[in-house]
């Protein structure tokens, strides 16, 4: 189900709900602004982290935020958001209700209290959702405006380092790389340690500052070509620096900070003077075969595919081949094997417009590489010369499953030809074996049923069931297989017989619709029952909680409040599962 205000209590699991209501009520959100749909708030964790929000209604298509935390969908961080943005709005509707004249608020129901412990709990005030910025500049006088940036500047350095990136065709108007190449090694310096290393924490804050400057090249690929060629070319030489003198970028924010340079490097070159398409040519010559680049990034390729399109005379040609074959000469170990992969479909991109002979050399000699057998395949394909296609397809699946037997692309090609020579038998045989070798069953029955007759199909799928249950352990297939095929009696006994959360919340509902809630009740306290026995700690009971809300809307209100009771008189020497009763049901 999406995200949405009016549900994000019971969608959140428990632990990140609870810890995200500790953030709101301890007044650790320090703003929140919003323009149209859009929300930005800044909340106060092990250090200050950025969270956006897109708000649509009441229903939340996409959020995101700038901690670490890499568990689950939502953060707790997220979590303190959407309790204040819920608790504002009902705040908001309260003064709504209270603006209105007495006779109109006559008969309207009186909201329930909130209570989230047996005692009331002190909530310091976060700030009410502000204007944007960006509306506040357009009121500011800009004499004003220059006197804050210009103290601001003083004693923000990586502030003023962004600014003068931002207007750098002010002052660098040739786009020289060295000045961008000063400016990053100041901004890095302002964020390493007293020993020159750069933690986790000030390498995102680097990483989010190198974001913001490739947003300025993307920019200025169309409105001043020079000044991206020189910030992006600065990013690239730069950047792979900081792994040598020290870094914790476990986050990967540098290392994209590279990747995306190129690709932006890549898009300049596509649309600019040929004077610059020789500087980029030359700068890949230059930098494109130190190590720095292959020892922490493996970047060498990414020179490669950036310089192939730029190769468009002899003398390039000549130059490309020499720096291709340098590279080979310095490659060693296990990824070489890769690195010559790259080299030789580059070398066949080339001579392909230079000689045609020598890159139909070079492509028959190499079938080996997946690339050039694929469209070797496709092009006998093409020809309908089933018999090439499918030794082609055959070997390709051999070099595949070297090491280990498994259905792979190259199969599906063999099923495709199969069913062009109209070989029944052969497609059945490799459709059952894609279903019966491979984890997604689902992905691949729709294949399988094609190639058995209508009238057989029920069999087939009783005789599954059966085989199913003879397994060993109990596979959650069964019970997808039972609902597409409407044998509701088989899904009843396994999820009787195999009682968990994660089949309830799937089949659930399809159980309840056949045979009523009393069917889904007992199921669902025999979980909670073997839940409680063995999680025995805050966190098991949070999750026990959580489960308990997914059984509630199948509950009459008074039967629910009595499990709840049963549980209590269970385990009365429970504290913290009592006090986690107690905060979500007031029991």
């Amino acid at each position: 189900m999406a995200l949405s205000l009016t549900n994000f209590k019971t969608e959140i699991e428990g632990k990140i709900l609870d810890r995200g209501r500790s953030i709101y009520l301890s007044g650790d959100i320090l703003e929140v602004e919003q323009e149209d749909k859009e929300i930005n708030a800044w909340v106060q964790g092990t250090e200050e982290y950025h969270i956006e929000i897109l708000l649509d209604g009441d229903d939340i298509p996409w959020k995101n935020c700038s901690c670490p935390y890499d568990y689950g969908d939502v953060c707790k961080h997220v979590a303190a958001v959407l309790y204040h943005l819920s608790e504002e709005e009902e705040e908001e509707e309260e003064e709504e209700i209270k603006a209105q004249p007495i006779a109109k608020r006559r008969g309207r129901p009186k909201k329930p209290t909130k209570t989230t412990s047996a005692k009331k709990q002190p909530k310091k005030k976060t700030s009410k959702r502000r204007p944007a910025a960006k509306k506040v500049l357009e009121q500011i006088d800009p004499e004003q405006l220059r006197e804050f940036l210009a103290d601001a500047f003083k004693n923000d350095r990586s502030l003023k380092e962004r600014f003068m990136a931002k207007f750098s065709h002010v002052w660098n108007e040739a786009g020289d790389s060295s000045y961008y190449r000063t400016m990053l090694r100041s901004m890095v310096t302002s964020h390493a340690g007293r020993y020159g290393f750069i933690d986790y924490r000030s390498a995102n804050a680097l990483g989010q500052e190198m974001d913001n400057l490739m947003d300025t090249a993307e920019k200025q690929i169309t409105t001043d070509k020079p000044q991206a060629l020189g910030l992006l070319c600065a990013i690239i030489e730069e950047v792979p620096e900081l792994y040598i003198s020290g870094i914790d970028d476990s986050s990967g924010y540098q290392g994209y900070a590279v990747e995306r340079s190129f690709e932006l490097l890549k898009l300049l070159s596509e649309n600019c003077p040929e004077e610059m398409r020789e500087n980029i040519f030359e700068f890949c010559i230059r930098e494109g075969t130190k190590n720095k680049y292959e020892d922490y990034g493996s970047w060498w390729s990414n020179f490669i595919t950036l310089m192939e399109p730029l190769v468009d005379d002899k003398e390039r040609k000549e130059k490309m081949d020499k720096h291709l074959n340098t590279l080979l000469e310095k490659k060693d170990g296990f990824s070489r094997r890769y690195l010559e992969e790259d080299i030789l479909k580059t070398r066949y991109k080339i001579e392909s417009r230079f000689n045609p002979a020598a890159a139909e050399k070079i492509f028959q000699e190499n079938l080996h590489i997946e690339a050039f057998r694929k469209t070797a395949f496709e092009s006998a394909l093409k020809n309908q010369d089933f018999k090439k296609a499918k030794k082609l397809a055959k070997e390709g699946s051999d070099l595949t499953n070297k090491n280990y037997k498994r259905p792979n692309d190259w199969d599906l090609l063999l099923y495709d030809v199969a069913q062009l020579e109209k070989d029944e038998k052969t497609a059945r045989d490799i459709a059952e074996y894609f279903y019966y070798k491979s984890h997604h069953k689902k992905e691949h029955l729709p294949r399988l049923e094609k190639h058995i007759p209508k009238e057989e199909w029920n069999s087939w799928v009783d005789q599954e069931l059966i085989r199913l249950e003879k397994q060993r352990w109990f596979d959650p297939h069964s019970c997808w297989l039972a609902v597409r095929e409407s044998r509701w009696g088989k899904l009843k006994k396994y999820m009787t017989e195999n009682p968990s959360f994660m089949l309830l919340k799937d089949y659930g509902d399809y159980l309840a619709q056949q045979f009523g809630n009393e069917t889904v009740i007992p199921i669902y306290k025999t979980a909670i029952w073997a839940l409680l026995k063995e999680k025995v700690n805050r966190s098991g009971y949070q999750k026990t909680c959580q489960r308990l809300k997914r059984l509630k809307p199948y509950m009459e209100k008074d039967a629910f409040m009595e499990f709840i009771r049963e549980i209590k008189l269970k385990y009365p020497r429970r504290p913290a599962l009592l006090s986690e009763l107690r905060n979500n049901f007031g029991a």
